[in-house]
Protein backbone atom coordinates (compact mmCIF):
# COMPACT_ATOMS: atom_id res chain seq x y z
CA UNK A 1 0.00 0.00 0.00
CA UNK A 2 1.08 3.84 -0.63
CA UNK A 3 0.64 7.01 1.46
CA UNK A 4 1.12 10.80 1.52
CA UNK A 5 1.55 12.61 3.91
CA UNK A 6 0.87 16.05 4.04
CA UNK A 7 1.94 18.57 6.77
CA UNK A 8 3.59 21.26 6.64
CA UNK A 9 5.57 20.64 9.77
CA UNK A 10 9.04 18.57 9.39
CA UNK A 11 8.20 17.06 13.20
CA UNK A 12 4.82 15.74 12.61
CA UNK A 13 6.14 14.34 8.95
CA UNK A 14 8.79 12.51 10.69
CA UNK A 15 6.75 11.40 13.55
CA UNK A 16 3.78 9.79 10.68
CA UNK A 17 6.58 8.40 8.87
CA UNK A 18 7.57 6.54 12.40
CA UNK A 19 4.91 4.95 13.65
CA UNK A 20 4.26 4.03 9.82
CA UNK A 21 7.75 2.18 9.77
CA UNK A 22 6.97 0.85 13.60
CA UNK A 23 3.11 -0.54 12.96
CA UNK A 24 2.85 -0.56 9.19
CA UNK A 25 6.02 -1.45 7.61
CA UNK A 26 4.60 -2.69 4.21
CA UNK A 27 3.13 0.82 3.76
CA UNK A 28 5.75 3.26 1.62
CA UNK A 29 5.35 6.45 2.28
CA UNK A 30 5.67 9.67 0.54
CA UNK A 31 5.91 13.53 1.72
CA UNK A 32 5.05 16.85 0.87
CA UNK A 33 4.96 20.22 2.71
CA UNK A 34 2.39 22.60 0.81
CA UNK A 35 -0.64 22.90 -0.88
CA UNK A 36 1.54 22.85 -4.43
CA UNK A 37 3.18 19.89 -3.87
CA UNK A 38 0.17 18.26 -2.07
CA UNK A 39 -1.85 18.81 -5.38
CA UNK A 40 0.67 17.84 -7.41
CA UNK A 41 1.28 14.35 -5.82
CA UNK A 42 -2.37 13.66 -5.53
CA UNK A 43 -3.13 15.01 -9.21
CA UNK A 44 -0.37 12.83 -11.01
CA UNK A 45 -0.11 9.65 -8.53
CA UNK A 46 -2.89 7.05 -6.48
CA UNK A 47 -2.57 6.60 -2.78
CA UNK A 48 -4.26 4.39 -0.15
CA UNK A 49 -4.08 6.63 2.56
CA UNK A 50 -3.35 10.72 2.67
CA UNK A 51 -2.75 11.94 6.07
CA UNK A 52 -3.94 15.52 5.65
CA UNK A 53 -3.11 18.77 7.60
CA UNK A 54 -6.02 20.97 7.80
CA UNK A 55 -3.45 23.86 8.39
CA UNK A 56 -0.97 24.62 5.92
CA UNK A 57 1.05 27.20 4.53
CA UNK A 58 -0.85 29.26 1.96
CA UNK A 59 -4.28 28.08 3.31
CA UNK A 60 -6.17 24.78 4.10
CA UNK A 61 -6.81 21.28 3.14
CA UNK A 62 -10.47 22.31 2.45
CA UNK A 63 -8.91 24.64 -0.35
CA UNK A 64 -7.08 21.38 -2.07
CA UNK A 65 -10.44 19.18 -1.57
CA UNK A 66 -12.36 22.31 -3.30
CA UNK A 67 -9.96 21.71 -6.31
CA UNK A 68 -9.86 18.49 -6.59
CA UNK A 69 -12.77 16.96 -6.67
CA UNK A 70 -12.49 13.09 -6.58
CA UNK A 71 -10.19 11.67 -4.35
CA UNK A 72 -10.20 8.24 -3.99
CA UNK A 73 -7.35 7.39 -0.86
CA UNK A 74 -8.71 7.17 2.50
CA UNK A 75 -8.42 10.59 3.95
CA UNK A 76 -7.27 11.17 7.69
CA UNK A 77 -7.02 14.67 8.62
CA UNK A 78 -4.50 15.92 11.14
CA UNK A 79 -6.15 18.48 13.21
CA UNK A 80 -4.60 21.09 16.21
CA UNK A 81 -8.26 22.99 15.79
CA UNK A 82 -10.68 22.89 18.55
CA UNK A 83 -13.62 20.70 19.70
CA UNK A 84 -16.18 22.10 17.22
CA UNK A 85 -14.10 20.65 14.47
CA UNK A 86 -13.75 17.44 16.00
CA UNK A 87 -17.28 16.94 16.57
CA UNK A 88 -17.55 17.99 12.52
CA UNK A 89 -15.15 15.20 12.17
CA UNK A 90 -17.22 13.09 14.51
CA UNK A 91 -20.58 13.56 12.72
CA UNK A 92 -18.99 13.02 9.03
CA UNK A 93 -17.42 9.93 9.63
CA UNK A 94 -14.08 11.00 8.62
CA UNK A 95 -10.47 10.14 10.69
CA UNK A 96 -8.68 12.59 12.35
CA UNK A 97 -5.81 12.84 14.39
CA UNK A 98 -5.61 15.53 16.77
CA UNK A 99 -1.96 16.91 17.51
CA UNK A 100 -0.24 15.93 19.45
CA UNK A 101 -0.58 12.54 17.93
CA UNK A 102 -1.13 9.73 19.83
CA UNK A 103 -0.24 6.24 18.78
CA UNK A 104 -2.81 3.79 19.63
CA UNK A 105 -5.56 6.70 17.73
CA UNK A 106 -3.15 6.23 14.75
CA UNK A 107 -2.66 2.49 14.77
CA UNK A 108 -6.79 2.66 14.79
CA UNK A 109 -7.57 5.18 12.39
CA UNK A 110 -4.70 3.34 10.03
CA UNK A 111 -6.47 0.31 10.40
CA UNK A 112 -9.80 1.52 9.34
CA UNK A 113 -8.46 2.78 6.48
CA UNK A 114 -7.00 -0.20 4.98
CA UNK A 115 -10.43 -2.49 5.81
CA UNK A 116 -11.81 0.40 3.73
CA UNK A 117 -8.92 0.89 0.99
CA UNK A 118 -10.32 1.46 -2.56
CA UNK A 119 -13.79 3.27 -1.45
CA UNK A 120 -14.56 6.55 -2.26
CA UNK A 121 -14.25 8.84 0.90
CA UNK A 122 -16.00 11.85 -1.38
CA UNK A 123 -19.82 12.61 0.20
CA UNK A 124 -18.44 11.82 3.87
CA UNK A 125 -15.43 14.84 3.10
CA UNK A 126 -18.28 17.11 1.36
CA UNK A 127 -20.32 16.33 4.29
CA UNK A 128 -17.61 17.62 6.63
CA UNK A 129 -17.02 20.81 4.80
CA UNK A 130 -20.54 21.46 4.83
CA UNK A 131 -20.70 21.29 8.54
CA UNK A 132 -17.36 23.32 9.22
CA UNK A 133 -18.43 25.87 6.29
CA UNK A 134 -22.05 26.43 8.16
CA UNK A 135 -20.32 26.36 11.56
CA UNK A 136 -23.46 23.72 12.33
CA UNK A 137 -22.35 20.63 13.83
CA UNK A 138 -25.86 20.06 15.66
CA UNK A 139 -27.09 18.74 12.07
CA UNK A 140 -29.79 16.52 12.09
CA UNK A 141 -28.19 13.73 10.30
CA UNK A 142 -25.34 11.15 11.16
CA UNK A 143 -23.08 9.42 9.27
CA UNK A 144 -22.78 5.91 9.96
CA UNK A 145 -19.57 4.10 8.78
CA UNK A 146 -20.47 0.11 8.31
CA UNK A 147 -17.81 -2.49 6.68
CA UNK A 148 -19.31 -1.34 2.82
CA UNK A 149 -18.86 2.02 3.53
CA UNK A 150 -21.41 4.24 5.10
CA UNK A 151 -24.45 5.62 5.44
CA UNK A 152 -26.52 8.42 6.11
CA UNK A 153 -29.60 8.92 8.46
CA UNK A 154 -31.52 10.86 10.64
CA UNK A 155 -30.94 11.07 13.93
CA UNK A 156 -34.58 11.37 15.20
CA UNK A 157 -35.05 8.30 13.38
CA UNK A 158 -32.63 6.02 15.86
CA UNK A 159 -34.07 4.55 18.96
CA UNK A 160 -30.79 2.61 20.33
CA UNK A 161 -27.43 2.12 19.99
CA UNK A 162 -26.26 -1.56 21.21
CA UNK A 163 -22.52 -2.34 21.68
CA UNK A 164 -21.85 -5.18 19.81
CA UNK A 165 -17.48 -5.97 20.38
CA UNK A 166 -15.65 -3.04 18.82
CA UNK A 167 -19.06 -2.64 16.46
CA UNK A 168 -22.20 -0.89 17.08
CA UNK A 169 -25.54 -1.98 16.32
CA UNK A 170 -28.06 1.24 15.56
CA UNK A 171 -31.81 0.40 15.62
CA UNK A 172 -34.32 2.49 13.26
CA UNK A 173 -37.98 3.34 13.78
CA UNK A 174 -38.83 0.63 11.36
CA UNK A 175 -36.52 -1.50 13.49
CA UNK A 176 -34.10 -1.12 9.87
CA UNK A 177 -30.74 -2.62 12.06
CA UNK A 178 -27.07 -0.96 10.92
CA UNK A 179 -23.83 -2.13 11.95
CA UNK A 180 -21.38 0.14 11.83
CA UNK A 181 -17.55 -0.38 12.18
CA UNK A 182 -17.31 2.28 15.12
CA UNK A 183 -17.41 1.66 18.80
CA UNK A 184 -20.66 2.77 20.77
CA UNK A 185 -18.28 5.56 22.65
CA UNK A 186 -18.17 6.95 19.34
CA UNK A 187 -21.74 6.96 18.95
CA UNK A 188 -22.12 8.37 22.31
CA UNK A 189 -19.35 11.48 22.14
CA UNK A 190 -22.04 12.61 19.36
CA UNK A 191 -25.52 11.87 20.33
CA UNK A 192 -25.74 13.12 23.87
CA UNK A 193 -26.20 16.34 22.36
CA UNK A 194 -29.54 14.73 20.47
CA UNK A 195 -30.94 13.49 24.24
CA UNK A 196 -28.97 10.23 23.97
CA UNK A 197 -28.26 8.38 26.91
CA UNK A 198 -26.21 5.81 28.04
CA UNK A 199 -27.98 3.92 30.14
CA UNK A 200 -25.67 0.81 30.57
CA UNK A 201 -22.14 0.23 28.82
CA UNK A 202 -24.46 -1.76 26.08
CA UNK A 203 -26.89 0.59 25.32
CA UNK A 204 -26.99 4.36 24.29
CA UNK A 205 -30.83 5.15 23.95
CA UNK A 206 -33.04 7.77 22.54
CA UNK A 207 -34.65 9.36 25.37
CA UNK A 208 -37.56 10.54 23.18
CA UNK A 209 -37.66 7.27 22.44
CA UNK A 210 -38.74 5.59 25.52
CA UNK A 211 -42.68 4.59 26.03
CA UNK A 212 -41.97 2.81 30.04
CA UNK A 213 -40.02 2.04 32.54
CA UNK A 214 -39.90 -1.14 34.76
CA UNK A 215 -38.49 -1.36 38.12
CA UNK A 216 -35.74 -3.57 39.35
CA UNK A 217 -32.12 -3.67 40.41
CA UNK A 218 -31.12 -1.24 37.68
CA UNK A 219 -34.77 -1.42 36.25
CA UNK A 220 -35.62 -1.74 32.55
CA UNK A 221 -36.73 0.94 29.75
CA UNK A 222 -39.35 0.13 27.34
CA UNK A 223 -38.38 1.51 23.67
CA UNK A 224 -40.87 2.65 21.09
CA UNK A 225 -40.38 -0.56 19.09
CA UNK A 226 -41.28 -2.59 22.25
CA UNK A 227 -37.80 -3.50 22.66
CA UNK A 228 -36.67 -3.59 26.54
CA UNK A 229 -33.38 -3.14 27.95
CA UNK A 230 -31.32 -3.15 30.87
CA UNK A 231 -30.58 -0.01 32.92
CA UNK A 232 -27.45 -0.15 35.39
CA UNK A 233 -27.03 0.66 38.36
CA UNK A 234 -25.11 3.25 38.35
CA UNK A 235 -27.34 5.00 35.29
CA UNK A 236 -30.73 4.24 37.11
CA UNK A 237 -30.62 7.83 38.99
CA UNK A 238 -29.11 9.74 35.71
CA UNK A 239 -31.91 8.17 33.93
CA UNK A 240 -35.04 8.85 36.34
CA UNK A 241 -33.74 12.39 37.20
CA UNK A 242 -34.07 13.31 33.50
CA UNK A 243 -38.29 12.23 33.51
CA UNK A 244 -38.71 13.97 37.22
CA UNK A 245 -40.95 16.90 36.42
Amino acid sequence: MTALILDDEKQSRNLIRQYLQNQFPDIIAEEASTLAEGKNYISNKSYDIIFLDINLGGGTSFDLLDEIKEINAQIIFITAHSEFAVKAFKYSAIDYLVKPIDPDEFNLAVQRAIRNAGKTSSQSIDHLQSQIKTSSVLSDKLVIPTLEGFLLTSIPSIIYCKANGNYTEIVLNDNKKITSSYTLGHFDEILTAHSFLRIHRSFLINLNKISGYKRGEGGTVVMSNGDELDVSRANKEILLQRFKT
